[in-house]
């Protein structure tokens, strides 16, 4: 009996608990409880993703406390390709921003923040850290794999996570979009590993979706109806996850021996 309440409060099921909790509270309580405020588009999420932030961390604290490393500790080998990406990004903003409004830039602005925060909380700060404390073992054999486990596993919930958008966007957009943030949330996993701080992963998260509103726009894209533009919006998600895990990869060969980080998360 003892054993058996040991394995369903362990930290595998643990964080099975709080993703089901997010889910149930969100659908059932914060959703409609923020339609009824009728808010606007904006204040509406603003309020619904700050409320359900604070839901996470308490969930976290209550159920599994896994610790979310924050603080960034970058030596120069790893700053330098922080430092690039980062201008890259920049460049890329900057000429989508030349073209836009300073209403378009904060409303870009607020879509990556609101995004990223909680995401990254959920999926790398509580689930990914919970994970490597269920199934990672350092310096066994399949210690790589084991890690790889939990960066898929990790990234596929973070996928699937989009397929609420369906009522607003259409079964083809949400379907490249489920196809696409599979590969992304690989990458974000991969930073947190390799540069062992949360906000790495928030960082970019932000970034990514900060210039994709500049250049879609803050609302849903109408979905495509010619068979041809189908093929062509699934052909494309899967050349740029396919992109995504190129890049996952080499940052989970720099980061896997991460030691110090790993066992920071696995012993929480």
């Amino acid at each position: 009996m003892e054993r058996k309440r040991h394995l369903l409060l362990s930290p595998g099921f643990c964080v099975l608990y709080i993703l089901l909790l997010v889910v149930l509270i969100s659908q059932l309580l914060l959703i409609p409880a923020v339609y009824t405020l009728k808010l606007d588009f904006w204040a509406g999420n603003i309020l619904f993703k700050a409320i359900i932030l604070l839901v996470m961390i308490a969930l976290n604290w209550l159920l599994l406390k896994q610790v979310i490393v924050l603080k960034v500790t970058l030596s120069r080998p790893r700053l330098k390709p922080v430092i690039i990406w980062g201008l890259l990004f920049i460049l890329i903003a900057w000429f989508t921003v030349t073209n836009r409004t300073p209403i378009d830039v904060l409303q870009a602005a607020v879509i990556g923040t609101i995004a990223a925060v909680p995401e990254e909380y959920l999926f790398r700060g509580v689930m990914l850290g919970g994970l490597i404390r269920a199934f990672y073992v350092a310096h066994h054999r399949h210690a790589k794999y084991q890690l790889l486990f939990c960066i898929g596993l990790s990234s596929l919930v973070f996928s699937l996570a989009h397929l609420s958008n369906l009522p607003a966007q259409g079964l083809v957009i949400t379907i490249a979009q489920v196809i696409q943030a599979f590969g992304m949330g690989a990458i974000f996993a991969a930073l947190y590993i390799r540069y062992g701080s949360l906000l790495m992963p928030i960082l970019i998260h932000f970034l990514i979706d900060f210039v994709i509103t500049l250049v879609s726009g803050p609302y849903p894209k109408e979905a495509p109806s010619d068979p041809n533009a189908i093929t062509m919006t699934i052909v494309h998600a899967f050349l740029i996850a396919g992109i995504y895990l190129a890049i996952a990869l080499r940052l989970f060969r720099r980061g896997q021996n991460n030691e110090k980080f790993l066992a920071r998360l696995s012993h929480s």
